[in-house]
């Protein structure tokens, strides 16, 4: 049976050769104990990914500024923190606390229709945040893999 929390409203069923959701004893023992960011964990990707990461014995921090996410979607092991990627002060100080392993980028926003008439908005908090995103986790040094 599928993980109910894989599945989507519509009863979808996770991509089977997703690693993410595909793995393997070996992989188990090596994220076991691991600390990962989840940006844009109050969102229905974002908490899902958040979960997963809970069962394989991470410990998780997520990064939600709210524009579009909902705090009970998040996961209750989840280590919240309120603010927006787009916040280079705030992710260097994440990245020197946490020293994240793995960071899991689902932050955004997802409006294709509005993104046409809202360009500026969206070069800045997406194309912008992300590399923000990006130079935190090159300066801070620590991170293995970066899932975007």
């Amino acid at each position: 049976a599928t993980d109910p929390m894989l599945r989507g409203k519509a009863g979808s069923q996770p991509c089977p050769n997703s690693p993410l959701f595909n793995i393997t004893p070996h992989m188990q023992n090596e994220v076991r104990g691991s600390i990962a960011l989840v940006t844009g964990v109050a969102g229905f990707i974002g908490a899902r990914v958040a979960s997963r990461c809970l069962r394989m014995g991470m410990r998780v921090i997520g990064v939600d500024d709210l524009s579009a996410g909902y705090m009970s979607n998040v996961p209750e092991k989840v280590k919240f923190v309120p603010g927006s990627i787009g916040d280079p002060q705030l992710l260097d100080h994440l990245f020197r606390k946490y020293r994240f392993d793995y960071v899991y980028h689902v932050a955004g926003h997802g409006s294709v229709r509005l993104s046409h008439h809202l360009r500026s908005f969206v070069y800045t908090n997406e194309l912008v945040a992300t590399a923000h995103l990006l130079n935190a986790a090159v300066r801070a040094g620590d991170t293995k893999r970066f899932v975007y």
